[in-house]
């Protein structure tokens, strides 16, 4: 049986920190794309039913928006909702910086790490109810009745988040593996909800309809794709935004350096488990590498180089750490690990410096800008048009609800299935502002890309003729597509009158 738990008397003063720091930290922080992708499928599905079938082409399981709709029947408030990220990442810092097998410098410096405090906190994403639940498993006392049950339970509850908390997931199942064998009660207490939950995962993605998706990557990965899931450990354990571009979002400092240096470095990070793991059984090691390996297949197949996702590997390696400090007697042993994750750490916490930093300058997108100008007199009264996912950003921060050209309908969040090139077609884009202009002769037009020279030439000598006004282009911004243009589009009538669409 494991020791029992160690209490670091620090916990409370490391978490007002932590809260403090991230709350400022999101009054500076606005939200993109797939930021607002979720909040607006909780917050426009009026049903369960209909939060269901809207999730389906996310291809992620459904816990995250169940959460997100039970507060959006209270409100609809960004800040609210930001503020119930920052109370979920304070729960897992307070368990951390409590209940920690490391060392209370290393308790201090884990928190404001990037992925923890940028990617998972100040982002509006699932993972930070994810990362809580992995907390909560790591953090049960193993001396205690009932630590079986509870940590299966906060195991199953993650995989409901996302699937790759299966990751460490299995290591942490390895690593309590004799622990867990030694009571058929336990282990059944542990297994149960996994397999509930692994059930259920399998109904939601055998359901999911992301074709569009696969559609998207038929091609198969490149060579480029193979040498990016090789250095996926460096990237998502080492975890650094380039400091060197404004728009640094989901980039590396390591690219920067060599090839030949960064190839080392990949090298030695897939090794590295092994190394901090030697005095374990070889089933913990071979099991945390074989997660690596399956995180890094996963980033090859789908093409997904988010830092969020390299991220991962971080938390298989966190998560083999921690536990196997746990049982660890040997001074040297733990002198190590202590070292090598307050190494890692102090880097992410840099990278992280350099993210929020570069938040606090630069607008993340440009959709609180856009928002806060056009909701004031006179344009407040003017209906909204968009290409296509714009409005996504858009619409969280806004009192009306945009209409977007490629699926002519009054829409939120983006519907991935289709496939839209307004923007790169002048005369296709000429045409649909007219067909608008038809219905609802005033309006606002709002895109990612300025309107083609060719477009504007078009609708000015068009036989009813649109007048069509810059108003606004914020463009520094750190998301590339967060950047946008505002047009104000006028229609003339001969009698006087402005036919108006219902919105």
């Amino acid at each position: 049986m494991s020791a029992p738990r160690p209490v670091h008397q620090a916990a409370p003063w490391i978490t007002a920190c932590f809260v403090l720091a991230a709350v400022a930290g999101t009054l500076f922080h606005e939200w993109w794309l797939d930021e607002a992708q979720g909040f607006l499928i909780a917050r426009d599905s009026a049903t369960l039913a209909e939060l269901w079938l809207n999730t389906r082409p996310e291809g992620h399981p459904l816990l995250w928006y169940l959460l997100v709709w039970l507060f959006t029947r209270l409100t609809a408030d960004v800040l609210i909702l930001q503020l119930l990220q920052v109370a979920i990442g304070a729960l897992t810092v307070y368990r951390l910086a409590r209940f920690s097998p490391f060392t209370t410098v290393v308790n201090w410096a884990l928190p404001f790490s990037y992925l923890l405090f940028f990617e998972s906190t100040l982002l509006f994403r699932s993972y930070a109810l994810g990362l809580c639940l992995l907390m909560l498993a790591l953090t049960q006392d193993r001396t205690r009745e009932g630590w079986g049950f509870k940590a299966g339970l906060c195991l199953a509850a993650s995989l409901q988040v996302h699937w790759l908390f299966a990751l460490p997931g299995v290591v942490y199942a390895t690593a309590c593996w004799p622990e867990l064998a030694k009571s058929r009660r336990i282990l059944l207490a542990f297994t149960g909800p996994i397999a509930v939950s692994a059930a259920l995962l399998g109904i939601q993605m055998a359901t999911a309809e992301v074709s569009w998706y696969v559609d998207q990557h038929a091609a198969g990965p490149t060579g480029q794709d193979v040498q990016v899931a090789l250095a996926s450990p460096l990237t998502g354990i080492l975890a650094h935004p380039d400091p060197t571009r404004a728009q640094n979002f989901n980039s590396t400092v390591w690219r920067l350096l060599p090839s030949a240096v960064v190839a080392a470095l990949g090298v030695f990070m897939w090794v590295l488990p092994l190394g901090l793991l030697r005095s374990q059984r070889l089933p913990l090691r071979l099991v945390t590498v074989a997660a690596q390996a399956a995180l890094a297949a996963f980033v090859l197949l789908t093409q997904h180089y988010a830092a969020r996702i390299a991220g991962f590997h971080w938390w298989i390696l966190l998560t083999a750490l921690w536990l196997a400090m746990q049982g660890c007697t040997a001074a040297r042993q733990r002198s190590l690990v202590n070292g090598a994750v307050l190494a890692v750490a102090l880097v992410q916490v840099s990278g992280n410096g350099v993210a929020v930093f570069n938040d606090v300058r630069h607008p993340f997108t440009a959709s609180k800008a856009v928002a806060e100008t056009i909701d004031r007199v006179p344009l407040a009264g003017l209906p909204i048009t968009t290409p296509s996912c714009e409005a996504t950003e858009l619409a969280p921060y806004l009192r009306r609800r945009p209409y977007a050209l490629c699926t002519r309908q009054v829409e939120t969040f983006c519907h991935w299935r289709q496939t839209c090139s307004i923007m790169e077609e002048p005369k296709a884009l000429a045409a649909a502002l007219a067909d608008r202009a038809a219905v609802q002769a005033d309006f606002l037009f709002i895109s990612w890309r300025p309107v083609p020279d060719e477009t504007l030439k078009t609708v000015s000598v068009a036989p009813t003729p649109l007048l069509v006004r810059p108003l606004l282009s914020v463009q520094d911004t750190i998301v590339p597509t967060g950047s946008l243009h505002v047009y104000e589009v006028r229609r003339s009538q001969p009698a006087g009158v402005r036919p108006q669409a219902p919105e």
